[in-house]
């Protein structure tokens, strides 16, 4: 992978080579850059393939049509057989010039042809049009500023704030999106005016005017009569297709391993094509339940050149590290780490497969069963009773944690849509005891979560697909695969996610969803297609998440959250009431899961606050470390 900027509107040429050393990490092999007028593009590579003569921006055989491009195009052979027998003439080996041919033969809709992740921006001369596009899942990012005159668009937000004409603010109803959600989950950043170009959309700047397009979207069938049978051989099919295109490289390659279902799986239809593959697995020592016991009986039943890690809570010097390759805040401590692994596996390798992606398309968490099976329980009882007699005999119940207890079975009582909505870090009730008053106007009436279950509860499909498609579209893009592609990129190594390949995951929505939720089985039809691949044990292994101990580290970092949240800086904000504070505080000596994560949530926010919106750091270089994000000194 790489990394991408770019300025419409503008020549500068010291603007883009900063841009261009923002990305450094992601691209640590090569740079190159072009301008024309209006216009300059610059570009870091991490060479993966055609070593030698894949250096970009790339053009076409005239020299009219120039890109960027940061990702993995899988079937670009296919696609440049195609073209060479349109008459199209090639200079390099790389998929990236299939991409500028692709999108002269066949226009802005070249990009329904590609199986991959991208992000990439093409010049047009002739039309003095500058194309945007991102793959279909949101694995690839790109951020962009548009100001009606003037964009500038790359993979990272940090490399947008070279930009002397643009001051950093704080967006605060994304704010309090990350805050209900633990990660922003809307289009808008946490950087007034810095947007994503949301997944499998393209944008076209041209005569000053901005256009975005959806070109692909996800289409729920609940009507196929495909037998189970058929269903198991399409998606063997399909996976052993997927991983096989993602081993294509001409560097070192190899795989995240946890021991679980997913990456077990990656790795052993890896084996498949390759012998004895580099694996590498993380654990906890003795702070958390540890996956390296599982990873190692898969490493040893498939022979791989195995790596064990193991994270201390040490690691939270890397911290600031972290947050600034974040962008934004995110408080999934498992960032930590994959931070750690990252580091460790490029020391033997630059490409990895991950198995990323598989829970949120086959039904992986226990979540889904807890609520169908309230799905259930709800259709038992008259929907008068439900909405009208329940709430209020429960609202008659004097204050205690009885009362607590009754008002989460009304919700999830009264439909599936109010027990979504009600779930969160930080839920949207507290926001008026959170939050001070002047925050509390700013703040957009709707909620987020209102916002994702009015476009998702509407349609009549099966509440489980319904859940899915929520995931997919935003639990997936905003959340795990930025985590993986910020932490991985970091050190320059280049993760693939063969799980969710977007033929896989067009299939599993047409699955019938008892053949992804199967009573009390959580993916039913994945553990079928795999049961000649992995051990029973495996197969049989209860869901484990990358089990970070929170809770636990929380003890350990005491003073570090007393001296982030109890600081006269963080008061002075003036977002959070001070009494809101000290009730957090409250749980710092013993916090459940639950209460450290809310505490980890404003921990990170903090930081990501002095580092980019205080400039206490220089966003220009990532030697940071806690004294001097919190203390201020070197």
């Amino acid at each position: 992978m790489c990394g991408i900027c770019g300025v419409y509107g503008l020549e500068d040429e010291k603007l883009i080579k900063r841009m261009n050393e923002q990305l450094v990490h992601r691209g640590p092999d090569d740079s190159g850059i072009y301008s024309d007028k209006n216009i300059m593009l610059g570009h870091r590579r991490l060479s993966i393939i055609d070593l030698f003569s894949g250096r970009q921006p790339i053009h076409n055989e005239d020299e009219s049509i120039w890109i960027v491009y940061n990702g993995e195009i899988y079937n670009y052979k296919d696609i440049k057989e195609e073209l060479e027998q349109k008459g199209h003439r090639f200079y390099t080996n790389t998929d990236t010039e299939v991409i500028i041919h692709s999108y002269e033969e066949y226009g802005e809709e070249c990009v329904k042809k590609f199986n991959g992740a991208f992000a990439f921006a093409i010049w047009d001369q002739n039309k003095r049009k500058l194309f945007l596009a991102r793959d279909r899942l949101g694995i690839k990012p790109l951020y962009y500023l548009w100001n009606g005159e003037i964009l500038l668009f790359a993979s990272e937000i940090k490399s947008i704030l070279q930009y002397e004409g643009y001051k950093p603010e704080v967006d605060l109803n994304a704010m309090h999106n990350f805050l209900v959600f633990r990660y922003n989950n809307s289009i808008q950043t946490l950087f007034k005016r810095i947007k994503k170009l949301p997944p499998a959309h393209s944008m076209t700047i041209q005569t000053g005017k901005a256009n975005l397009k959806r070109y692909w979207s996800l289409q729920v069938s609940e009507l196929s009569k495909k037998s189970k049978e058929e269903y198991i051989k399409e998606l063997s099919r399909l996976l052993a297709d997927s991983v096989e295109r993602r081993l294509m490289s001409d560097v070192p390659l190899g795989a995240y391993l946890s021991g679980g279902l997913d990456s077990s799986s990656v790795v052993g239809v890896m084996c498949k094509f390759i012998e004895e593959p580099k694996t590498f697995s993380i654990g906890f020592g003795e702070y958390g339940e540890s996956e390296i016991e599982f990873a190692k009986i898969i490493a040893d039943h498939f022979g791989t050149d195995h790596h064990e890690i193991i994270v201390e809570p040490d690691v939270i010097e890397f911290l600031p590290k972290i947050i600034w390759h974040l962008d934004e805040p995110m408080s999934d401590l498992a960032t930590l780490p994959v931070f750690i692994m990252s580091q460790e596996a490029k020391k033997d390798v630059s490409v990895i497969l991950t198995g990323d992606g598989n829970d949120e398309i086959w039904a992986g968490y226990p979540r889904y069963h807890i609520q169908l099976k309230r799905e259930r329980m709800r259709r038992l009882i008259p929907l008068f009773f439900r909405q009208k007699i329940i709430p209020k005999v429960i609202d008659h119940f004097p204050e205690s944690r009885m009362r607590s207890i009754f008002n989460d079975i009304k919700d999830t009582l009264i439909d599936s849509e109010t027990y979504y909505k009600k779930g969160g870090v930080f839920d949207d009730r507290e926001r008026h005891s959170m939050y001070n008053e002047m925050l509390n106007q700013k703040i957009e009436i709707m909620s987020p979560k209102q916002v994702i279950s009015q476009r998702y509860f509407q349609d009549n499909w099966s509440l489980l697909n319904k859940l899915l498609l929520i995931d997919v579209n935003t639990l997936l893009p905003n959340s795990f695969l930025v985590k993986v592609d910020r932490m991985t990129m970091a050190h320059g190594v280049e993760a693939r996610v063969p799980l969710i390949d977007h033929r896989i995951v067009e299939l599993s929505f047409t699955v019938p969803p008892e053949l992804k939720l199967h009573g009390s089985s959580e993916k039913y039809l994945f553990k079928e297609a795999m049961n000649d691949i992995l051990p029973k044990e495996i197969i049989k292994r209860k869901k484990h998440g990358f089990g970070v101990p929170i809770d636990m580290w929380m003890k350990e970092l005491k003073e570090l959250a007393e001296q982030i949240l109890d600081g006269k800086t963080t008061q002075n904000r003036g977002y959070f009431k001070a009494e809101f504070i000290k009730n957090v505080l409250k749980d710092i000596n013993s916090p459940t899961h639950s209460q450290a994560q809310r505490l980890w949530s404003l921990i990170t926010l903090e930081l990501w606050h002095r580092i980019f919106i205080d400039g206490i750091a220089n966003v220009n270089s990532i030697n940071l470390n806690m004294d001097k994000i919190i203390y201020g000194r070197d």
